[in-house]
């Protein structure tokens, strides 16, 4: 896709790829504090949302594969809010580098226990 002459990939081109590797990105909750990260880390054209559109196609809501072969739909909000879905089972959620959201849902996912397990 191009704005305004930009090329706009979501993949590095690199034959040996620095961010993420070649057909990875950061999980929708990342954010790394210098511009606001929502839903498919950073966005490359300052106040667009063009990143997240090209990314977020079904109705504002992804197709996500599962490793067991089922799919499910996550909108745009659980995306960013909600960080189960993008760890493995049983991981410990430390909520370095996360959106606000993410960490206020694991806290209260946590609830008494010792660590924010994922789930």
């Amino acid at each position: 896709a191009e704005e305004r002459g930009t090329v706009i990939l979501d993949f590095d081109l690199n034959p040996v790829a620095r961010t993420y590797s070649s057909f990875g990105t950061s999980g929708p909750i990342y954010d790394d504090g210098t511009n606001g990260s929502r839903a498919y880390g950073r966005n490359t054209i300052p106040n667009s949302e063009l990143n997240a559109e090209l990314s977020i196609r079904h109705q504002d809501a992804v197709n996500a594969l599962y490793f067991d072969g089922h799919v499910e739909s996550i909108n745009k909000v659980d995306m960013y809010t909600n960080p189960n879905p993008w760890f493995p089972t049983g991981s410990v959620f430390t909520g370095e580098k996360a959106t606000d959201e993410a960490v206020r849902f694991m806290e209260e996912q946590q609830g008494n226990r010792s660590v924010a397990k994922i789930y």
